[in-house]
């Protein structure tokens, strides 16, 4: 994998190994699927909890997710923040 190269010299464990090309495989799944990972993911730790079967699992791949499940956390993302401006400084307020 081309991703990951000499990184894979510092997992430290066979099974990080694992996890790290599992983590960077579906993030490149997601981009070649016009998915942005940062949206991908969150909607991903949210829905796999409730995965039971294989086809469960296997819908929560990056080429079957149905696109309203991280549309729709990103659009509770952004309505939780309440972002202001002033000439100084911008900062993110928790609502």
């Amino acid at each position: 994998m081309a991703v990951g190269r000499k990184n894979w010299l510092f997992c430290g464990d066979p099974r990080g190994a694992v996890a790290s090309s599992t983590f960077f495989s579906l993030s490149a799944t997601a981009r070649a699927n016009g998915i942005d990972p940062a949206k991908y993911f969150p909607a991903l730790f949210e829905q796999l909890p409730y995965a039971k079967t294989i086809d469960d699992l296997k819908s929560l791949l990056p080429q079957y997710i149905d696109r309203s499940l991280y549309l729709d956390l990103a659009a509770e993302n952004i309505a939780r923040l309440q972002i202001t401006s002033s000439p100084n400084c911008r900062k993110e307020v928790a609502v």
